[in-house]
Parts: structure tokens; sequence; C-alpha cells
């Protein structure tokens, strides 16, 4: 019998990257976001950086390519990320089970530091890894999202985990879909299923 496929978020839900990430952030454009800027708010990163620094003139595309050639692609500033809470224990009990697929909004030109990751902590536990946005020079962002990789990924396709609320609410009429919120940011949101842990995650899937 085939292993049914699940699919998982990188960012905020296998690895806490978000401290490193501001720390990039702050330390490339000299200024002083806090964590509490990034999470859950609608603001694009450009938006983010010019509060703090309206000087900064910089467009979304702009910003994005640096980040992914200076950061996505830096094991050095990814040496010393966390995974989340219980992640490791119930990813490897999944993998036994199911098809695993890492799906980040991440550039392609840092996909070997997704694999640095996932080797150092889950080790052969995922199949595949997805990264939305490809930048090709003179051209711009390509965008292959990840409701059109789940749509067209084979096999029996049965879960996505993102903590993202936009992502879910793409996805979640394509396969069920979870809101991973640890911090409870989402709670008076309607028509998401919220996940708090990684041990829920297990308990419904194992």
């Amino acid at each position: 019998m085939k292993k049914q496929n699940l699919f998982f978020d990188l960012d905020g839900m296998k690895f806490d990257t978000l401290p490193v990430f501001v720390s990039y952030i702050n330390n490339r454009y000299g200024i002083q976001t806090k964590t509490s800027d990034h999470i859950g708010n609608n603001d694009r990163l450009d938006a983010v950086i010019k509060k703090h620094a309206p000087h900064i003139t910089l467009s979304w595309e702009e910003i994005y390519k640096d980040v992914g050639e200076n950061f996505h692609s830096s094991i050095v500033w990814h040496k010393d990320v966390e995974p989340m809470e219980d992640m490791c224990e119930v990813i490897s009990l999944l993998s036994n089970k199911y098809n695993l697929y890492t799906v980040t909004a991440r550039q392609k030109v840092g996909v070997h530091v997704v694999q640095y990751l996932l080797d150092t902590h889950i080790p052969g536990c995922i199949d595949d890894i997805h990264c939305v946005w490809d930048y090709i020079e003179g051209k711009g962002f390509f965008e292959i999202s990840k409701k059109d990789f789940i749509k067209n990924t084979q096999g029996d396709n049965i879960g996505f985990f993102d903590d993202s609320l936009n992502e879910v609410m793409k996805v979640k009429n394509t396969i069920p879909s979870y809101l991973f919120d640890p911090m409870d940011l989402y709670a008076d949101v309607q028509g998401v299923t919220r996940i708090r842990s990684w041990q829920q995650i297990g308990h419904l899937y194992l």
C-alpha cells in the first residue's frame, strides 16, 4: 500500500528561524526591528523595513533578492537555528507512515540550506523540498505556489500545515489544511483549523 502525502512549511513550522532572520535584516539595513514586527501582520518585508528606515526605498523584489543571495543561501546564518518543540520526534514517527514534503516560500537558490537543516535535525525523513520562488537574472521572480505544487503531487494528499494564515486560506479547499499557531495569534480567526503543537499533529496522524 502506497504511503499518503503530508506537506509541511519550514520557517516557523519546522524551525524557529525568525530570530536569525530578524538579526540578518537588522544587520543588513542598520535598523532595529523586533520579532513582533514580522509576526501576525500582513505587511510585506519592504513595508516593515520602511517603517523603521523611511529613507530606504528598495522594492520588495530588491530586498527579497538580497535575502535569497545572502540569508537563504548562508549556512553560517542558519547554524544555530533550533527546531520547533517536539518537531524532530513527531516528524521521525510520521516518516514511517507517510511521504513528507517540505514546502517553503524560500528561494530555490537556498535549497541547500533547507537540506542542511533537514539533514542536521531530521535526516532521511523528508521526501522532497519545494521552494516557491525562483529568481532569474534579468527576468525577475517566478512562482510555483504551495497550492500548485500540492495539486501536482501524485498520490493521496491528506494534509498541509503552515504557520501562515494566508497560505492556509489558499490551500484549504485543495486538501485538509491546518494553521500552526503555538502563540495563539489567530484565536479569533474563523474558517481555519488551528494546531497548537507538534504533539497535536502527532495525535492527528499517528
